[in-house]
């Protein structure tokens, strides 16, 4: 498993998604998915999924948050 999927690549540097405050983890994954929309050829962060698992454990509806 690699290591990419618990991180978030920004600017800055990586963030431990599990540190991510839930706001931060929401607009994450809509500015992926705008990226998504926006190219076809766009490929998902490693970190996606594990960003779902995240906010599903926090108690997030993410179907109901992120659309």
């Amino acid at each position: 498993m690699s290591e990419d999927k618990y991180f978030w690549k920004t600017k800055d540097g990586l963030i431990d998604v599990s540190e991510m405050r839930t706001s931060h983890i929401i607009n994450a994954i809509k500015l992926v998915n705008r990226m998504a929309e926006s190219d076809p050829d766009y490929e998902y962060p490693e970190s996606y999924d594990f960003m779902h698992q995240v906010l599903n454990a926090r108690g997030v509806d993410t179907d109901m948050q992120i659309d």
